[in-house]
């Protein structure tokens, strides 16, 4: 975080001893760690806004990285997205959206997940990578409202 690290582009803020990074379309993220031998380091997702099955970062549609700078969302990353409309069960077949799927089973075991979106029938979740999830996790009114996402999640573990 020093003057001759990382990419002047990017915006890193320290914030009561907390660092946060400021993404592309103006929302913040918490950094949870910093790696500056793999120069990699994890966010934590914003969380869902109070009460809803929305994103709290829903207003500037999730999180967008700038495609022309060097960070990006590695294909290391599990998304489980939330209150989902029927058009994305159309328009990505690459989701696993089935009623069975891991995503069901993160919001019956998280109580916030599961108070405020565990009544709506469509969740989905995918493995980042690949152009369309290389910088941005997105939530909108008429695809997903509200996503988490995982490093390295282990699907064997509970």
């Amino acid at each position: 975080t020093g003057p001759d690290c990382g990419d002047p582009w990017y915006k890193v803020r320290c914030i009561a001893g907390t660092l946060w990074l400021d993404a592309y379309n103006g929302s913040s993220y918490k950094i949870t760690s910093i790696n500056p031998m793999t120069k990699t380091l994890i966010i934590r997702p914003p969380g869902l806004a109070k009460n809803t099955c929305m994103a709290a970062d829903f207003g500037t549609q999730g999180i967008q990285l700038d495609e022309k700078l060097p960070f990006n969302i590695t294909s290391a990353n599990t998304v489980m997205i939330m209150n989902c409309s029927a058009t994305v069960l159309q328009e990505y077949v690459a989701l696993n959206c089935s009623t069975t799927s891991v995503c069901h089973d993160y919001i019956r075991g998280n109580s916030e997940a599961k108070a405020n979106c565990g009544a709506l029938p469509i969740c989905c979740w995918y493995v980042t990578g690949g152009t369309m999830h290389t910088y941005r996790i997105r939530v909108r009114p008429e695809r997903c409202s509200a996503y988490q996402s995982f490093v390295n999640l282990d699907m064997n573990l509970p």
